[in-house]
């Protein structure tokens, strides 16, 4: 029984901190003022922090391209907005929506920060998902 009360009680936790983590990179959203907009924040070659081999290229054109050990995996469209998969913001938040190259499925993260204060910093959330993804753009 007690081990249930540690368990419950790890769990409990675990949600507040990851709910706390995610509440404070909500305070890097994008800027109302910002003078660039989100669309040309997001281009160029942005790195995954946690797995330096995993990267994704944002081009003007509209696709992003992820590459994973410096090979090309997927080619795929994307559009910055607050719509995505039957969801839609009203409170100025925005979406990452990606287009699967191949089947045409919407995949869809939330954006908590692009480039704040020119942090180089990418911050998403995939929806659906309790994580935080960060990027570091490529200088």
């Amino acid at each position: 029984m007690k081990n249930k009360y540690l368990l419950v009680t790890i769990l409990v936790m675990s949600c507040l901190v990851t709910f706390g983590f995610i509440k404070n990179c909500n305070n890097l959203k994008v800027s109302k003022t910002q003078s660039i907009s989100p669309e040309q924040e997001i281009l160029g070659v942005w790195i995954m922090e946690n797995e330096q081999n995993n990267k994704r290229e944002f081009t003007n054109d509209g696709h992003v391209k992820t590459y994973i050990n410096n090979i090309l995996e997927s080619d795929d469209l994307y559009s910055i907005s607050n719509e995505c998969g039957g969801e839609t913001l009203s409170n100025g938040d925005l979406i990452l929506k990606i287009i699967d190259g191949n089947d045409q499925s919407e995949y869809c993260e939330y954006i908590n920060g692009i480039n704040e204060n020119n942090s180089n910093i990418l911050s998403l959330t995939p929806v659906g998902r309790m994580e935080t993804i960060i990027y570091l753009k490529q200088q």
